[in-house]
């Protein structure tokens, strides 16, 4: 469960409200120590020093802090402040889904489940418990179970799209998909319906639509995309994939050097223009990609090798 970093509220901002304004007055704090965490923030201080100086004896607050934290990169120290609600009030089901997300983060599954199952336990009616075992199952490649829990989470909050994405994440992963994708296709359909300015789920869509070898509809889906984010060279690439299947070679080869011009060492963009070449009778220029190309993925072996050698 991903938790976006607000920038506004932790380096500068503007002159008018920052997040931490509201946090601070939602927590009932003096409006003067509001302002001292505000003008250190704005300074570019930490506000760690901040929050441990408040020793706050409530779950809720304590919760609410460790959000603050994690979207600081304070995850240890979020993680103590989670233990600390929980211990405070161990019925309280957030701090359970929030500390297991937590953990989950950092791939800790067996302390993630406990912490999700206990959740469902104290109220099978929330959905966090049911959302995070489904992004266990699914980080942990049991894509029906992960569906399973996930469309519980959808029939007690529907209006969540980060249920329907990757629950079309796990239809279209699981171990027979062919069957599956028109689910996943309706599962991205569900999240696009709440937001259909959401980049990301279209390219996702265009994604399965390509592995059902349905190529208009995957060149309609990326088109979107692209116009939503305009600076992934990875949308470009599936864009190009897809119009050279239909045969649209003009456009694919623009598509895959828009690709090619954000990311000059994607090496996947240059077979697929090497191969774009060829189907165009451009026999030198597509042996000149190819070469390219193999030449960028041995660079990326060879630092693959360095790296892992480094970690030994």
């Amino acid at each position: 469960m991903k938790l976006e970093r607000d920038e506004s509220g932790l380096v500068g901002g503007s002159d008018g409200d920052l997040p931490i304004h509201a946090l601070g007055r939602a927590f009932g704090l003096d409006p003067d120590l509001i302002e001292e965490a505000v003008s250190g923030i704005r300074s570019g201080k930490s506000p760690i020093e901040w929050l441990n100086r408040l020793k706050p004896d409530d779950p809720e607050t304590l919760a609410n802090l460790a959000i603050l934290l994690i979207s600081s990169g304070q995850k240890e120290e979020a993680e103590r402040l989670l233990r600390r609600a929980i211990d405070l009030d161990p019925m309280r089901v957030m701090s359970w889904v929030q500390l297991g997300s937590l953990l989950l983060a950092r791939d800790d599954f067996d302390e993630s489940r406990i912490c999700f199952e206990r959740a469902i336990d104290l109220d099978p009616e929330a959905a966090g418990g049911w959302f995070g075992m489904g992004m266990l199952y699914l980080k942990e490649g049991k894509y029906d179970e992960a569906v399973k829990h996930l469309d519980r989470a959808g029939e007690i909050e529907p209006e969540s799209r980060a249920v329907w994405i990757y629950r079309g994440f796990a239809l279209s992963s699981s171990r027979d998909p062919v069957g599956r994708y028109d689910e996943a296709i309706a599962s991205f359909q569900k999240a696009l319906a709440l937001d259909p300015k959401d980049g990301s789920t279209w390219r996702h869509m265009g994604v399965v639509y390509l592995q059902m070898c349905d190529y208009s509809k995957a060149a309609l889906a990326l088109r979107k995309a692209t116009r939503l984010m305009p600076a992934d060279p990875e949308i470009w690439y599936l864009r190009g994939h897809a119009q050279r299947m239909l045969k649209k070679y003009k456009n694919a080869l623009r598509n895959l050097d828009c690709a090619i011009e954000l990311d000059p060492g994607c090496a996947k963009a240059w077979v697929e223009k090497g191969h774009l070449l060829g189907a165009m009778g451009r026999k030198d220029e597509a042996l000149e990609a190819l070469s390219h190309a193999k030449q960028l993925e041995r660079k990326e072996d060879i630092s693959e090798a360095l790296t892992r050698s480094s970690e030994r």
